[in-house]
């Protein structure tokens, strides 16, 4: 038999009016409208004017919420209650399930009836009705029907609205600019003037117009995908998990076709699914990868140059999966072989194989299936970096600094000769009029030293192009080489007539100048020296601090060629003019003149008056400006091509002044120039460097430049192979911090030396006499790092179909190759 059922003793449990109360206005601010309208219904039967508001907040709290989550036709029963309360009509409230619905008539029609009340409207509900009234365009209300002001600016924001969809932007513009803050169709001007801003490339413009759009309106929403097209430029995380953004982010692009195989490619990406994130983008996209302009070329080109972002691990598997993919899609995506292939030539550059690098870019070059196969620019274009490739400067580090007074002059190697002169040869071959290569041809032969060839080759060039600039200018520093001076001259200012504001044209012709005159200074030949001041004047910077283009270094040469030529008077006057014309203070003028006069010879009573001025200015009190002018004039004694006799015996006291000066408050410029004399060669107090670096640091711990340097000591004094973690980490901040400080050359330098310490750290050397190789280095790892091109080579080969003209490309598609 079944239990009989107890029966509860005590009835229902009853709640008090103030426990009820409290416990209704938690629901209520806890977002529980559900739990909150039932306890208020059961308070109004006992005082309706008190209860009445909370009853009617829990209601417009639960049909927000429904509305938000999609559930209309619940939110419409809870808006049917709501509307049954005593008191004001809530129909506004109703054009935001209508508006929901699509049902764009309907709320235009209530939108008609909160106006005809004449009552205010709130600037909340205002914009409510505005975009009600904005979204029924297809069944316009009549004009008669809404009050004069709001008809009129209807009527403009439409006008706006396709004018923009005609991309007439100034008239879109001039329709809405009467449209004022009180009007409750602000919101669609600000929308308006931020599509026209954003179509017009004025994104700072386009982003200020759409953060002012009020929120929750029909323009707010329209808004986002641009927002954050403009505020996050290269998406993110948050983007890919949100397809439907993504989505209206793409067809903002122009490319609503690609939005589902991105949000998926996207996600996989940012966890760290490198080839899973490829693997998608290859089954997901017909047009993947490929070489036509567009949204899909852009996404090749990152992926197929991911391998030289990652870190070395990674990349490596990485690497292997483009040549998997290129095998796999042979049969249905030929360019997958062209791109992999290009990426498989770009990272063997990396390595020492100069053999297998040169033999993976013509097998790029082969490739039936690319549509460049046979090219002659292409082919021209890729022996060419090959070639500049090969000819790369390896310097000999010689451990001897000076040898009888005359400075080092380091030795240099290529990377390899032989190589270097055949695809140079090949690129020429192929295209015979390339400027461009012809000049690196020539540059290849200065460096190993064949001047025969280098004479023969510019003497073509200069027939080919009389009218390049470049060549002239090549031509010009050649003759400087062989000191023919006066032919340098001519070459250089045919290519100042060309371009005149090239700088560097004008600072070598400054210093061919200042060689001839020199050498006229010599021979005693006042009139041509003089006659070549004028020239260098000409081409000089005003108030420029330059020693080859500024003013007052040019007057200060000149007057020690007076001295050289024993006219006295004519040289003081000269000097005069020099320290009138000095940008920097007399000090910098006066130890400029020393050096410069010491390694033109002039005799010690004209350089006394100068080194005076110096030791004066030495034996006061510190200052970083004197000391950055002194590290400055040091640096360029250096860069002269022979060095400064004497200049030793003043070395020890213009050091010490710096050291002094290293410890005070710089500023940066001045810090810099300070630190590039203390690391050079011909520094004898290091500690002038680590003084600098720790005053910098000190007063901007995030300076990168600084930082980079003293990671630099640390590391040499810590040794290569000391807490590589640590290293690595702190050269990851640094590499952050210069991106931030736009310090191209620190972030390139750190850049790499973050690479080869990843390196060393996943291939730690052992006391094994053999190679260690990782774990995962397996026979199958070997195979598909040195058969790489050959399966390349097999994938090719099942396509390769007989006798048949080659597709060319249609129309002047651009590649970049590098």
């Amino acid at each position: 038999m079944a239990k009989k059922k107890k029966k509860k003793s005590g009835g229902s449990k009853v709640l008090y009016p103030k426990t009820l109360e409290q416990q209704a206005k938690n629901h209520l601010s806890a977002g529980r409208f559900r739990q909150a309208v039932d306890h208020y219904k059961a308070l109004i039967k006992q005082d309706p004017d008190a209860y009445l508001p909370g009853l009617r907040a829990a209601y417009e709290g639960l049909y927000k919420q429904r509305l938000d989550k999609g559930m209309l036709v619940e939110a419409g029963m809870v808006l049917d209650q709501l509307e049954k309360l005593p008191g004001d009509a809530h129909s506004v409230e109703s054009i935001r399930l209508w508006l929901k619905s699509r049902e764009f008539a309907k709320a235009a029609g209530v939108a008609i009836k909160v106006l005809a009340g004449g009552v205010q409207i709130p600037p909340q509900e205002g914009a409510l009705v505005a975009d009600a009234l904005v979204m029924a365009f297809e069944e316009s209300p009549p004009p008669q029907a809404l009050p004069d002001a709001v008809g009129d600016h209807l009527q403009r924001i439409q006008t706006a609205l396709a004018a923009v969809a005609g991309q007439a932007y100034q008239r879109a513009l001039s329709a809405v600019r009467d449209i004022g803050l009180q009007s409750i169709f602000f919101s669609w001007k600000c929308l308006v003037k931020g599509y026209c801003a954003f179509y017009s490339q004025e994104d700072a413009k386009a982003l200020a117009a759409f953060k002012m759009i009020a929120a929750g309106t029909v323009p707010e929403a329209a808004a986002v995908p641009y927002v954050e097209l403009l505020a996050h430029p290269a998406g993110g995380g948050d983007v890919a998990r949100d397809p439907d953004l993504l989505a209206s982010m793409c067809a903002v692009a122009g490319y609503p076709e690609i939005a589902p195989a991105l949000a998926r490619a996207e996600y996989l990406w940012q966890v760290g699914r490198f080839r899973d994130s490829l693997n998608h983008m290859l089954s997901a996209l017909d047009h993947f990868p490929t070489l036509s302009p567009g949204l899909a070329y852009t996404l090749t080109e990152l992926y197929y140059n991911a391998c030289f972002q990652l870190p070395s691990e990674p990349a490596w598997k990485y690497f292997r999966q483009l040549a998997r993919s290129a095998r796999a899609k042979s049969n249905g995506n030929v360019l997958a072989q062209f791109w992999a292939s290009r990426s498989a030539a770009l990272y063997f550059e990396q390595q020492d194989f100069d053999e297998q690098i040169l033999m993976q870019w013509e097998h790029f070059l082969e490739l039936d299936a690319s549509p460049y196969a046979g090219s002659p620019k292409v082919r021209a274009l890729v022996y060419g970096r090959m070639g500049d490739l090969f000819s790369e400067e390896i310097p000999d580090d010689n451990p001897f600094g000076f040898f009888f007074s005359r400075r080092r002059r380091n030795t240099i190697t290529l990377r390899n000769t032989g190589l270097a002169r055949y695809c140079y040869e090949k690129s020429l071959e192929a295209d015979p009029d390339s400027r461009d290569t012809r000049l690196a041809r020539i540059g290849f032969f200065e460096k190993i030293n064949d001047s025969a060839s280098v004479n023969r080759h510019l003497d073509q060039v200069i027939k080919q192009f009389p009218e390049e600039k470049d060549v002239l200018f090549k031509a010009g520093v050649r003759c400087m080489n062989r000191k023919a001076l006066v032919k340098a001259m001519n070459y250089l200012d045919q290519a100042l007539a060309l371009d005149p504001t090239d700088r560097a044209v004008r600072e070598m012709y400054s210093v061919a100048c200042i060689r001839a005159a020199h050498n006229y200074a010599l021979k005693d030949r006042a009139d041509k020296f003089r006659a070549l001041l004028p020239n260098v004047i000409a081409v000089a910077d005003a108030n420029a601090d330059h020693f080859n283009l500024g003013r007052a270094y040019l007057y200060a040469r000149w007057a020690a060629f007076e001295q050289l030529a024993g006219n006295d008077a004519e040289a003081d006057r000269i000097w005069r003019q020099a320290l009138a014309e000095q940008p920097a203070g007399e000090f910098k003028v006066h130890v400029f003149y020393w050096i410069v006069a010491q390694y033109y010879g002039v005799p010690d009573r004209h350089r006394q008056r100068s080194l005076a001025a110096v030791r004066k200015a030495l034996k006061g009190a510190a200052d970083p400006i004197t000391a950055a002018a002194l590290a400055d004039t040091l640096l360029y004694a250096q860069d002269l091509p022979e060095p400064v006799m004497g200049l030793w015996a003043e070395t020890d006291r213009f050091e010490r002044y710096m050291l002094r000066a290293a410890g005070m408050e710089t500023t940066r410029a001045q810090a810099k120039s300070i630190l590039a004399y203390a690391l050079s060669d011909e520094c004898d107090h290091p500690e002038i460097a680590k003084r600098c670096v720790d005053n910098m640091l000190q007063r901007h711990p995030d300076d990168a430049f600084f930082r980079y340097h003293r990671f630099l000591a640390q590391y040499s004094a810590a040794g290569s192979f000391q807490d590589l973690p640590k290293q690595i980490w702190e050269l990851e901040t640094i590499l952050q911090l210069a991106r931030e400080q736009k310090e191209a050359r620190v972030a390139v330098a750190v850049q790499k030396m973050r690479n080869e310490l990843e390196a060393i750290k996943n291939h730690e050397i052992t006391d094994d006499p053999e190679m260690d190789f990782p774990d995962d280095f397996d026979e199958q790892e070997v195979e598909a790092m040195t058969d790489l091109f050959d399966a390349l080579k097999r994938s090719s080969r099942k396509n390769k179909k007989t006798p048949e003209k080659k597709p060319k490309p249609k129309g002047p598609e651009q590649l970049e190759l590098f």
